[in-house]
């Protein structure tokens, strides 16, 4: 769920996942283990996400 959403930010800003990585602060690979909710991500990670991107944390669980 928050890895498709972050995969479709990251087409529609022309910017890698790694880029995304960077540009929140959370580390490298951190996404791509949110994939399959093989993990999810921490609240911490998404105030990071919410804080760069200016989209509501609720957005990104929907």
């Amino acid at each position: 769920m928050v890895f498709d959403k972050i995969t479709e930010y990251c087409s529609k800003n022309g910017i890698s996942i790694m880029a995304f990585e960077q540009m929140c602060k959370i580390g490298n690979g951190t996404v791509a283990r949110w994939k399959d909710n093989n993990s999810n991500p921490s609240l911490v990670s998404l105030q990071k996400i919410e804080k760069y991107t200016k989209i509501p944390i609720k957005k990104w669980l929907e």
